[in-house]
């Protein structure tokens, strides 16, 4: 059976919703560190993974991605790109250093610049 896993801050909350096949560890609001110590090792087939669009400015916003993709054993991960350019460069640096997807939520509309307005979208993208 494929095991999938939705992770992160309210856009994963939101996205979570729309893959009801997913295990979701997500919460309104969390930080990068948040998410990093809300998770200890996971193993599974598909990690989909949104953060830093709560703490983009952050300077430990590197360090956590990156102590927060070591604990992820998955055959595909996925990072949602945040709206804000600077988060979305530090989570570029380390998906790309593990070869892991990205989708960026520039490329759907949102109201206040972190939200895509749509989920649905989102997770239709996801499951192609």
């Amino acid at each position: 059976m494929f095991e999938c896993l939705v992770l992160g801050d309210s856009i994963a909350v939101g996205v979570g919703q729309n893959l009801p096949t997913c295990e979701v560890i997500a919460k309104v609001g969390l930080s990068s560190s948040q998410v990093l110590a809300s998770v200890k090792k996971v193993s599974k087939d598909l990690v989909v993974v949104s953060v830093g669009s709560n703490d983009p400015r952050n300077p430990e916003l590197l360090r956590n991605v990156r102590a927060l993709r070591a604990k992820l054993d998955a055959k595909y991960v996925i990072w949602l790109l945040p709206y804000d350019r600077s988060a979305a460069g530090v989570i570029e640096q380390v998906a790309g250093t593990y070869r892991d997807y990205l989708l960026d939520l520039r490329n759907y509309s949102t109201n206040d610049g972190v939200h895509p307005k749509n989920y649905k979208d989102v997770a239709k993208e996801l499951t192609k």
